[in-house]
């Protein structure tokens, strides 16, 4: 009997070993995913070109924003600062080396649907000068407000 009982307690040690182990094991290839997309965002951020935009308003934006062209994915926002002689934001992005921009490329800030996220839109012109690498995009369009405008809305209908 008593040797039942220790096979038991054995077997529940065992099993608790191997589940404290798996756990060990994924909290470590979470690490190891994290650092490896950090190292590939490095990585493209090494093959890329990087822009600036000065924006009225960068309302939804932050580090890490999708940077799209015609839907498609093709940079980041790699930095966000305030401009303290024009107390305008600036926006840096990185898009993909092989993807080259007119002079005239307009940047706007969009989102997905009412309540999505924001990202950076590039709608290009029809220049045939191209922007290099560390030029700043002209043309812009922060982000709007959409409270703000249903309440000015809802004020000019009152009146």
């Amino acid at each position: 009997m008593k040797a039942g009982l220790q096979m038991n307690k054995e077997r529940e040690n065992k099993t608790l070993e191997i589940i404290i182990g798996s756990l060990i094991i994924i909290i470590a290839l979470i690490f190891f995913i994290f650092g490896l997309s950090n190292y590939l965002n490095d990585k493209i951020k090494n093959n890329s070109s990087k822009y600036f935009a000065e924006f009225s308003s960068s309302d939804g934006i932050m580090v890490g924003s999708d940077v799209r062209l015609a839907g498609v994915k093709i940079g980041t926002v790699t930095d966000l600062r305030l401009n303290k002689d024009t107390y305008m934001a600036v926006v840096e992005i990185s898009v993909e080396q092989d993807v080259l921009l007119p002079e005239d490329t307009e940047a706007n800030i969009s989102s997905n649907g009412l309540l999505g996220e924001k990202y950076v839109s590039l709608n290009v012109g029809g220049s045939d000068i191209m922007l290099e690498d560390g030029d700043n995009l002209i043309y812009t369009q922060g982000s709007v407000d959409l409270l703000n405008l249903i309440l000015k809305f809802a004020n000019d209908f009152k009146k």
